[in-house]
């Protein structure tokens, strides 16, 4: 065993080690335990995009490393109507939309969106492939959503985000069908 000087940052001091390379080791390791958990650069990227149109725009974590994607202020199109909990509808200009980053994000890619009200559309019909009672497993706080089951045909982990599906969830909810 042979003594090393390692510095890296505020992590400096002496290391017996048998290579450079391992004395290195404890450092790298206690630094990277330290330093407060960020998502991979692919999926700031595609936040970074959406918080660029929606500053408010976020993620909360998921109990099974899933992450709920959340755009409040999301612009919707004339033709939709939000359904009153105490019965009737009124138009619905603006809501929140939230979907699934899933775990192995961007190899898998998101399936579902979800909206924080629950929409109609004019004929006060419910929309295409939606459904009032599939809520986002793992995230109780949202309630009363609309469900769209809305799935890519296409998804390429090295080029499509976070702002790439948002853009799907656009084309869906324009015009309302």
């Amino acid at each position: 065993m042979k003594k090393f000087q390692v510095e890296c940052g505020d992590h400096s001091g002496t290391v017996e080690a048998r290579n450079e390379f391992s004395a290195w080791r404890p450092i790298r390791r206690a630094r990277c335990l330290n330093e407060p958990k960020r998502m991979p650069p692919i999926q700031e990227r595609g936040l970074w995009q959406i918080q660029t149109e929606y500053p408010t725009a976020h993620i909360e974590p998921g109990p099974h490393g899933e992450g709920l994607i959340v755009v409040p202020g999301f612009k919707l199109c004339s033709g939709w109507l939000c359904e009153r909990a105490e019965g009737g509808c009124e138009p619905a200009n603006i809501c929140t939309v939230l979907f699934l980053r899933p775990c192995g994000f961007p190899a898998a890619r998101p399936e579902h969106f979800w909206t924080d009200i629950r929409l109609r559309l004019s004929d006060r019909s419910m929309p295409q492939c939606t459904n009032q009672g599939n809520l986002p497993s793992g995230f109780p706080q949202w309630k009363n959503m609309t469900w769209f089951s809305w799935h890519l045909q296409m998804w390429d982990p090295n080029r499509d985000s976070l702002y790439t599906y948002l853009k799907v969830i656009h084309q869906r909810l324009k015009p309302a069908r």
